[in-house]
């Protein structure tokens, strides 16, 4: 009898032994009460060691290839081991079945296990070829340079786990779909996904990926928590679900025209983000630390809910129909200034514990802006055709002012620190307030109602040549 049927017979015999052994101690405590990772350790352990007492005594020619498919039974073996261990940790047969089903795939999983599926060539060698599943494809190295042959062509129902990888730049082909990328441990400067893929990307815990850049028309989920990321880049038609939470550094955020879905940054530092034209994501801030700039682009309709940060500028663009929120700021975690362009027709909320020391408003502005007991505010400004409501009730507002053609609501109740209200001529405006001005003046082509005799700082007031310029910038915007 050849050696390699001799050889596969006593591996059997061998699998045969470790069966009887394993009946007879699964349900013992030593094993039985171990967690799923433990009992998988055992099984691969012990199949691994007697693996390895074949490998040493392998013949030549077809022997050694009939040895090298022997690899193909080991996870018949395995799946037959780990069923003994949950006989009698199981209640009735889909507990049962379940608990199988689950310490088998994290068998697979384990890198120790050398669990592989092979094909042989032509010459003999072997090559590692996909694992087929009832959804596609796991693909599983330990030789992280091989990916790199696999992802020449688009990643189609995949999942692929390749913590051992080391290259500079990873590039993703483009229209990859339905498919999942584990790089945890991945030695990866660079990660960049192609255009109109859809992909899930678990970077959680990478200490070495330092830039993120996804093209356009990308749909899917990345998470990059506890990570060293550095620089993120999402192109234009994105919808992504984006986590950074307990980030290692400080990074910079920028997302192209149509970004939607979910940003989530938590307890982390970014020096800057800012998104693009109509962005309808759910963005949420929350922990950040130092001071941040935000830029928000034109026809914004998602909503920016921000805690705890200190922002020195706050830029939103034209036709924002969005919800702002900003909330948990101390005397120190502020907001320094908020510039919102023309066409305001969303929402801006401080109402909770909110604080924003100078805010400007464009013209045609129909917003509410709730400001109830926003402290440490200074001025707002509106400029022509102000139509909206402006709740400043309790406030540490100074100074108001609204252009040309005002008639939205204005409530400064409970405001001490009000000390001049301008107002244009033709006022149609509502003003709402619990005292009398003492006196009122006519300068500039509108009404100043002083509560107050002190003079208020110049920087408060717009010089006449910059209301100019905005107004013809507006006029060529609307052309």
């Amino acid at each position: 009898m050849p050696a390699g049927f001799y050889d596969f017979f006593q591996l059997l015999f061998g699998q045969f032994e470790l069966f009887c052994v394993f009946k007879i101690f699964a349900g013992s405590v030593h094993i039985k009460h171990k967690p799923v990772q433990s009992q998988s350790r055992v099984v691969v352990g012990t199949l691994q060691k007697c693996s390895h007492n074949h490998t040493g005594r392998l013949g030549k020619g077809s022997d050694r290839r009939m040895m090298m498919n022997l690899d193909m039974f080991l996870p018949i073996f395995v799946f037959l081991h780990i069923f003994l261990l949950s006989v009698d940790d199981a209640t009735d047969i889909r507990a049962k079945r379940s608990k199988t089903i689950k310490i088998f795939i994290y068998a697979l999983s384990l890198p120790e296990s050398g669990i592989n599926f092979y094909s042989v060539s032509q010459n003999g060698n072997r090559e590692k070829t996909d694992v087929n599943t009832a959804n596609g494809n796991i693909i599983r190295y330990q030789d992280g340079n091989k990916i790199i042959k696999h992802i020449r062509r688009p990643l189609i129902n995949t999942v692929l786990i390749a913590n051992d990888l080391k290259k500079h730049t990873l590039q993703i082909p483009p229209e990859s779909y339905n498919s999942r990328l584990e790089l945890h441990f991945s030695e990866i400067k660079k990660l960049k996904i192609g255009k109109n893929s859809g992909l899930t990307v678990d970077l959680r815990d990478n200490p070495y990926i330092g830039e993120l850049i996804v093209e356009d028309g990308f749909s899917g989920s990345i998470n990059l928590a506890r990570s060293s990321i550095r620089k993120i880049t999402i192109g234009a038609n994105c919808r992504c679900d984006l986590t950074l939470e307990d980030c290692l550094n400080c990074f910079v955020f920028k997302a192209g025209d149509v970004f939607s879905g979910r940003l989530k940054i938590k307890n982390s530092c970014f020096h800057s983000l800012s998104v693009g034209y109509y962005c309808y994501a759910d963005i949420k801030m929350e922990n950040i630390r130092g001071q941040k700039r935000l830029s928000v682009g034109a026809s914004f309709r998602g909503t920016i809910s921000v805690t705890g940060l200190s922002i020195p500028l706050f830029k939103i663009g034209h036709d924002c129909r969005g919800r702002i929120v900003l909330s948990g700021q101390s005397d120190k975690e502020h907001t320094g200034r908020l510039n919102i362009l023309d066409d305001f027709a969303g929402t801006l909320d401080l109402s909770s514990e909110g604080q924003a020391e100078k805010i400007e408003v464009g013209s045609f502005a129909s917003g509410n802006f709730n400001l109830p007991g926003c402290r440490g505010l200074k001025f707002l400004k509106f400029e022509d055709a102000f139509s909206g409501i402006a709740d400043l009730s309790g406030s540490d507002i100074e100074y108001i002012r609204a252009g040309n053609g005002c008639r939205g609501k204005i409530v400064v109740l409970n405001c001490p620190r009000l000390t001049l209200l301008e107002l244009p001529l033709n006022k149609q405006s509502d003003i709402t307030a619990e005292r009398n001005p003492l006196r009122i003046e006519i300068r500039r082509n509108s009404l100043h109602y002083h509560f107050h005799e002190h003079t208020l700082p110049r920087g408060y007031f717009t010089p006449f040549y910059t209301l100019l310029f905005r107004k013809l910038r507006r006029r060529l915007r609307r052309i």
